[in-house]
């Protein structure tokens, strides 16, 4: 029965169970782990579920199986439980289910104190017992496995003539970012599952992609919210961390927006939206280990400017701003951001008004938008060969009003065209302007600060010879 006891003048004493267990590369498992884990999941019938160490006839070695009965056998329902209990599985024992099977109820051997009977349950399997009750498990459990829709997936995106190999790298084949986030979206709307975009871009292979389709099955739909704007709002946060999954740097999450580089340094952290890594690669070197920054990517590619509208916005930024304050509580931070990234780096800073940490500065590189008003401190920079330069140049407003909406703006300009800015040769122009426009924001500031202390100062001197004289 599985039950410890012991055997004395008065008859069989229980004093335990003895724990069912199996090994795993090198690890001990704890079968009755594995159903605990289980037992929370509503789609399977309470009490019956059951984890047991199998091992086929040729086998050197133990494998989990897992059988159970589901709360519904129709076979959607079917293959979206299948899924969670791969999941469930994976992220709390670590371990990955070789025999998923569903059972009736009356198909779970017991003993006769209702305990049951895990050894009978594998000899059954092992028999072929459970065919047709199992048939549309092991189906499933066999399409992830092989994944046949997935090796025609990878072969259309890429163009590719030949099925992939297990060791076909998807980069190494022709895809590229905005190829792989087609790939990824597809593999979750298919199988109901979230790629690990880390554990993917550190091995792009197609075997690897086999595996994280087939231990990260989670339902989809329980991340959606019933908002009608939920769905494209969470498609949207799904691109950009695919985008800019391999951009090197700290993050706050993983598959995080907001990814640090120089984040030890001293200064002010700046944040800026940009178009590219490039971009973000070549400002954090030239402005150097004391300077962070924190690049987040716009949604350039994916979305024209005049797409970019509050409705979008908002909940994106909300998701930004929950990344920004765990990286920084708190203290003053720098906002910046290039072209469409600027009306992303404009809502964050008034989303920081909000929560009374207005950025220190505002900095908006090739603006030439109209999205309202901002009060407080703004830089604009444009290029000298850049289209927007008529904008901030001619009496005669060319673009929008930007005189009225930015009230206390300074405005400035820098080497180069639009989309060059970042170049060697270029770059120094764009940091050389932020450090500057900084450095006499702070010499302001030390002026004022300066006169409030010397007249303070005096006021107390003041208060201390007027009651010494009343004295």
């Amino acid at each position: 029965t599985g039950d410890l006891g012991a055997l004395n003048d008065d008859g069989l004493v229980l004093t335990g169970r003895k724990k069912s267990t199996l090994i795993i590369n090198a690890r001990k498992i704890s079968t009755e782990a594995v159903e605990l884990v289980l037992a929370e999941l509503d789609e399977i019938q309470p009490g019956l579920v059951a984890a047991a160490p199998y091992r086929d006839a040729d086998s050197q070695t133990d494998e989990l199986a897992v059988f159970f009965t589901p709360v519904s056998d129709d076979m959607e329902s079917l293959r979206k439980v299948t899924g969670r209990i791969r999941a469930a599985v994976s992220k709390s024992i670590g371990v990955k289910i070789s025999y998923l099977v569903a059972i009736r109820e009356d198909q779970f051997p017991r003993t006769a104190s209702g305990k049951v009977k895990r050894h009978a349950l594998c000899a059954a399997l092992r028999d072929g017992a459970f065919g047709d009750q199992s048939h549309a498990v092991q189906d499933h459990a066999s399409d992830l496995a092989e994944l046949p829709w997935l090796e025609a997936k990878w072969r259309t995106i890429l163009k590719l003539d030949a099925s992939p190999g297990p060791e076909s790298n998807f980069f190494n084949e022709g895809g590229d970012s905005l190829a792989s986030i087609e790939l990824l979206l597809s593999v979750e709307k298919q199988f109901r599952c979230r790629i690990s975009l880390e554990k993917f871009y550190q091995n792009p292979t197609f075997s690897n992609l086999s595996r994280l389709v087939e231990t990260a099955i989670f339902e989809m739909d329980e991340q959606v919210s019933d908002r009608p704007d939920a769905a494209e709002i969470a498609l949207i946060v799904r691109k950009l961390e695919v985008l800019s999954a391999d951009w090197q740097g700290r993050r706050a999450v993983p598959d995080g927006l907001i990814v640090g580089r120089n984040t030890s340094g001293r200064k002010i952290p700046l944040f800026w939206v940009f178009q590219s890594e490039r971009e973000f690669k070549a400002l954090a070197d030239w402005l150097g280990p004391e300077q962070p920054l924190y690049g987040i990517r716009s949604l350039a590619g994916l979305y024209t400017a005049d797409q970019y509208v509050a409705e979008m916005l908002k909940p994106l930024c909300d998701r930004i701003l929950l990344e920004l304050t765990a990286l920084h509580p708190e203290g003053e931070v720098i906002l910046g951001g290039n072209c469409q990234g600027a009306i992303i780096a404009l809502y964050l800073a008034r989303k920081l008004q909000q929560m009374n940490r207005t950025p220190k500065l505002l900095t908006l590189m090739e603006w030439n938008f109209s999205h309202g008003h901002y009060g407080d401190r703004t830089l604009f920079l444009y290029g000298r060969d850049s289209h927007t330069n008529e904008v901030f140049t001619t009496v005669a407003d060319k673009g929008p009003n930007w005189r009225s909406d930015f009230p206390n703006a300074d405005v400035e300009a820098i080497d180069g065209g639009h989309g060059r800015f970042f170049d060697a040769g270029l770059v120094a122009s764009l940091g050389n302007a932020v450090e500057t426009h900084l450095a006499e924001l702070n010499r302001k500031e030390n002026i004022l600060y300066g006169m409030l202390r010397r007249a303070f100062g005096l006021s107390l001197r003041q208060q201390k010879r007027g009651k010494a004289t009343r004295q």
